[in-house]
């Protein structure tokens, strides 16, 4: 009998969990060895920090943050499927009241929010187009604090245009994924 794979929470109380996702087109899930890449980065950012993870998928980034020590993680992705399960394995992991699950297009969501992050992971399927507009919306909506760090996963192949107010500090190739730490300027 085929198991489904899993990827699992790297550090903190919940090191070692793991989080068993069905095979998708649509979910294709940050590598373990990105993840720990983009937590070194931001490590001494998470304690009580809030976060937001966009397109969530399997929702490992923001869990891992939870795990971590963040405050708050508000996790945001289109598809009900997926945001089922998150809600479902933050109620396992005793994390409720910590978190809000939100099943929207990223887009809509984000010109009506007017929340600030303090991280802000943003791991689309390779096939997206729109990373300068969403990198815009965070820069023109302010939803990055003054010190916050966006952790940007998009394909190796393709480049990025930040916007003028943002910058890249950090940049990280694996395999054919690129994790890009974004700062404001």
């Amino acid at each position: 009998m085929k198991t489904n794979p899993s990827i699992r929470i790297i550090s903190g109380s919940n090191k070692g969990f793991k989080i068993n996702f069905k095979p998708s087109s649509k979910l294709r899930p940050t590598s373990d060895r990105l993840k720990k890449i983009a937590f070194d980065w931001v490590q001494f950012n998470i304690l009580d920090s809030n976060c937001l993870d966009l397109f969530a998928g399997t929702g490992s980034l923001g869990l891992e943050c939870l795990s971590r020590s963040a405050s708050k993680v508000t996790f945001v992705d289109h598809t009900k499927d997926h945001i089922n399960k998150i809600d479902k394995l933050t109620g396992e992991l005793n994390y409720k009241d910590k978190c809000e699950c939100i099943r929207a297009d990223v887009s809509a969501w984000m010109h009506g929010n007017e929340e600030v992050f303090d991280l802000i992971f943003m791991d689309p399927p390779y096939e997206f187009k729109d990373y300068e507009i969403l990198l815009q919306t965070i820069a023109l909506n302010k939803l990055l604090s003054k010190n916050g760090f966006i952790f940007l996963e998009h394909a190796a192949r393709i480049s990025i245009n930040i916007p003028d107010t943002l910058k890249a500090i950090r940049e990280k190739k694996v395999g054919e994924a690129k994790g890009q730490l974004i700062q404001w300027k």
